[in-house]
């Protein structure tokens, strides 16, 4: 037997029993068949329907509602831990916001503004306090204004627009070039005066110097006139007299302080030229009297006298009469006493000599004047003769 279209299955199975096994079950009559039939359960399925979403509704509602509770538990937690964190700030004592101000970990922008703002004060304080121990300090002579002007840096960095540590820069400035002015000025006394050498009491050139680059590596030092002046002087004094203690002290003064002077380049590039020579020679000269004498430094004398040769030579070459080369004789006589006997290069000069002695004397034969030649050969012989017998004493 097949289930009736228009049946439903709910009501179907009262029957489909009953077909299936050909008997009606114990109980079961007409009315309650009726009563089966004629009772309608959707709306009891529709009401348990209803109460099942609505239950899960209120579920989620409530899962939502907790969620957002333990998100504002969460939130207001960290409200507190953050009111909690600026209350301890708030107790930061002043010599500690410095560092807490580096460290900068967890630090809003705007409470750091309000710690500068708070305790600029106590922070300006230790950036003076630090300026002040420098100034106290007596490592140096002179206050370090490096590390100040580093510490004004530092400070800076905090209050870059403080009106008071622009003052004080600006005062540390003027003492720094005051200083600067006043130890040039001691320079400039002594290189006037001539003090080049240490004086009991007193700070070197030298001393001063240092001075001077260690507050200023780059301060441009520059001689007064006098001083040049007076050490130009001295300078050529010196190579005019081959005084060579003189030419070693003035040496290091000009190389120290007039290099960049185009009055003394030429003569300093001399000096300089000659220092080994003047050492050498001042040596010889200082164990002459010795028991163990040094060899004659013949190199550095040709190089200390080399003007003078020159000079010489020249006379010799431009003389035009025996007066002239009886004056030259003289002359070389005279110079031969910075030189032991025997010195080759006057040897050279004498033999020269001689020679236009000879062309002179031949010269006044030929005019027939033969006293006056006569003369001339005789000053020749004189000549050769001294500087035969100087060779052989060498």
């Amino acid at each position: 037997m097949r289930k009736p279209a228009n049946l439903p299955f709910s009501k179907w199975r009262l029957f489909a029993n009953a077909f299936a096994t050909g008997t009606v079950p114990q109980g079961l009559n007409c009315v309650d068949i009726k009563t089966r039939l004629n009772t309608n359960r959707w709306p009891l399925y529709s009401g348990i329907a209803a109460t099942i979403a609505l239950l899960a509704g209120l579920g989620m509602f409530y899962q939502q509602q907790q969620d957002t509770i333990s998100k504002l538990n969460l939130a207001l937690a960290e409200k507190d831990q953050t009111i909690e964190l600026a209350e301890q700030l708030l107790n930061t004592l002043p010599e500690d916001t410095k560092a807490l101000i580096d460290n900068k970990q967890g630090l809003h922008p705007v409470i750091e503004a309000g710690f500068l703002r708070l305790y600029k004060p106590h922070l300006l304080g230790e950036f003076e306090s630090k300026i002040d121990d420098v100034l106290n300090s007596d490592v140096t002579t002179y206050p370090n204004y490096d590390q100040i002007e580093s510490i004004l840096q530092q400070a800076k960095v905090y209050y870059p627009d403080s009106h008071k540590i622009e003052v004080l820069a600006l005062d540390i400035q003027s003492s720094k070039h005051s200083t600067l002015l006043s130890i040039a000025r001691q320079i400039n006394s002594h290189l006037e005066k001539s003090v080049y050498a240490q004086v009991e009491g007193e700070k070197s050139i030298y001393d001063l110097k240092s001075e001077l680059h260690e507050i200023h590596q780059d301060y441009p030092f520059t001689p007064s006139s006098l001083a040049s002046e007076v050490f130009g002087q001295h300078l050529n004094e010196a190579l005019q007299l081959r005084d060579a203690a003189a030419l070693v002290t003035l040496i290091k003064v000009g190389n120290t302080f007039f290099a960049e002077s185009e009055e003394h380049q030429e003569n300093l590039a001399f000096s300089n030229a000659m220092k080994d020579a003047v050492l050498e020679m001042k040596l010889y000269e200082t164990a002459k009297e010795s028991t163990n004498p040094l060899a004659f430094p013949s190199d550095a004398a040709r190089l200390l006298y080399q003007e003078e040769f020159e000079g010489l030579h020249y006379r010799l070459k431009q003389a035009r009469t025996t007066v002239n080369l009886d004056k030259l004789v003289k002359d070389i006589d005279a110079f031969a006493e910075n030189f032991p006997p025997g010195f080759q290069d006057i040897n050279d000069l004498r033999f020269q000599t001689a020679d236009k002695y000879l062309q002179f004397s031949d010269i006044l034969l030929n005019k027939r004047k033969s006293k006056s030649a006569r003369r001339a050969m005789k000053k020749a012989n004189e000549l050769l003769k001294r500087v035969e017998t100087e060779a052989e004493q060498s």
